[in-house]
């Protein structure tokens, strides 16, 4: 997963997935590749509001356009600049 935090208000996700062999895009398996698909739509579905309202309580302010950190919102992401600076 891929989020890009394009403006303090927007973020837009791309979601990859990776398979090996080509069993997967045969005609037997098209039914169960459309129920996956679907899955992960309603999943990402339930989320938008949550989402929607941490995004609103990241506008504005003088941090949101200066490259610092939230360590209650964005832990994962704070832990691995760290492991970067780390690790250089």
């Amino acid at each position: 997963m891929i989020l890009h935090g394009d403006t303090p208000s927007t973020t837009r996700q791309i979601l990859n997935a990776y398979v090996v062999g080509d069993e997967l895009f045969s005609a037997e398996t098209e039914e169960a590749r459309k129920g996956f698909v679907g899955y992960l739509h309603e999943v990402n579905v339930q989320d938008l509001s949550i989402l929607a309202r941490l995004q609103e309580s990241r506008e504005g302010g003088d941090s949101t356009d200066a490259g610092k950190f939230a360590p209650q919102w964005d832990d994962l992401a704070l832990r691995f600049y760290k492991r970067v600076a780390r690790a250089y």
